[in-house]
């Protein structure tokens, strides 16, 4: 393994431990920011989030760059249906969202996200970013004629 495929390993790595670290917490905060009596099952419905969304993350990021065909902030993005889930079942009322959003993402009643990296906090958007940033330099030292 050369050095630039070897710190992608690492770059990657430090992106799955912040993603776990965070994802919990933030299904929890997603759900208790509408319901805060639902904060037990938003517990469990974050270990849920965590367990599925790193195992994605996983495996995305096992796989050759020039081989995926999605992105780690999509992995992220799909945690969203975890408290929107619970907030469903539970019979809270969507909020009113900007046309735009509803088309864009409609399946984001609640309007939760995350959209970006930082919605998770410093640690996956700095983690996020330098993937990105690595990747970006691997693609090109790759694919440079």
């Amino acid at each position: 393994m050369d050095d630039d495929a070897a710190l992608m390993v690492t770059i990657s790595d430090r992106l799955i431990d912040a993603v776990a670290a965070a994802i919990g917490p933030w299904v929890e905060a997603c759900v208790v920011r509408f319901a805060p009596q639902l904060r037990e099952d938003a517990r469990q419905a974050g270990l849920e989030a965590t367990a599925e969304v790193v195992a994605d993350l996983r495996r995305l990021l096992a796989t050759d760059i020039d081989e995926q065909r999605t992105t780690p902030l999509a992995v992220l993005r799909s945690a969203g249906r975890f408290p929107t889930a619970l907030l469903a079942r539970a019979g809270v009322i969507p909020p009113m969202r900007d046309p735009f959003d509803v088309r864009n993402s409609p399946d984001d009643v609640y309007a939760l996200g995350p959209a970006t990296w930082i919605d998770l906090g410093e640690e996956v958007g700095d983690a996020g970013i330098a993937w990105g940033a690595a990747k970006a330099h691997l693609h090109l030292r790759r694919h440079r004629t």
